[in-house]
C-alpha cells in the first residue's frame, strides 16, 4: 500500500521542475529521514516511544474486550494518538511508527532514479524497523501483564477439582456397569 501511494504521489508531481520549487521527488515522497542534529540512538528511542504509545492505544481500544473494542469508537482515540505521535516525531525522525510507511517511499525514491536514494535510505534506516518491532513486543508484554489476574491462580480449589474428577469417574463406572449388565461389548 505504501509503495502504491508513493508511486501515485510521484506520478502526480513528476512533471514539476526545479523552477516550480521542487528539486527532486517532493519531500522525498514522504520518506522518513533522521534530522541531522539527532543521533541514531536518539532516533531509535523516539521511534520506540512513539510506536509504543501508538500501539498501546491500539491494544487498549481496539483489542481489549473490556474497553470500547465492541463499539465503533476505537477509531477516534487511535486516530488522535497517531496525530499526536506525528506532531511530536516529524521534526526529529519523520515519524515512521510503521515500517511500511518507511519502506514504501524509500523504494519509490530509489526507483525514481533522481539520485536521492542516499537521502531516503541512510545509515539510520534500521531505527524505523527496530523501533516499531521492539515497541510491539513491549506492548504485547505490558498488555499481558495488565490483563493478568493475580487472583486467578489462588482461586483454584483442589477439593472442588478432586470432587469433579471423582464424579466423572463415578459416571464412567456407572456407564461401564450398565454396558456389562446389558451384555454389550465396549
Amino acid at each position: 500500500g505504501a509503495i502504491l501511494a508513493s508511486f501515485l504521489v510521484w506520478g502526480s508531481v513528476s512533471g514539476l521542475t526545479g523552477e516550480d520549487g521542487i528539486e527532486s521527488a517532493p519531500f522525498l515522497l514522504g520518506s522518513t529521514t533522521l534530522d541531522g542534529k539527532i543521533t541514531m540512538g536518539n532516533g531509535f528511542l523516539l521511534e520506540l516511544m512513539g510506536s509504543f504509545f501508538f500501539y498501546f492505544v491500539i491494544s487498549k481500544t481496539a483489542l481489549d474486550k473490556k474497553g470500547i473494542a465492541d463499539t465503533g469508537l476505537p477509531a477516534i482515540p487511535i486516530g488522535f494518538s497517531l496525530v499526536v505521535v506525528h506532531i511530536c516525531l516529524i521534526p526529529f525522525t519523520g515519524c515512521g511508527v510503521n515500517p511500511a510507511r518507511t519502506f514504501g517511499p524509500a523504494v519509490v525514491v530509489c526507483i525514481s532514479g533522481n539520485g536521492a536514494c542516499s537521502q531516503a535510505i541512510g545509515e539510520w534506516w534500521w531505527i524505523y524497523f527496530a523501533g516499531p518491532f521492539v515497541a510491539a513486543f513491549l506492548v504485547a508484554e505490558l498488555t499481558n501483564i495488565l490483563n493478568w489476574d493475580v487472583g486467578e491462580d489462588n482461586n483454584y480449589d483442589v477439593a472442588k477439582q478432586v470432587e469433579h474428577d471423582n464424579l466423572n469417574l463415578k459416571k464412567d463406572a456407572d456407564a461401564d456397569a450398565y454396558i456389562f449388565k446389558e451384555g454389550r461389548e465396549l
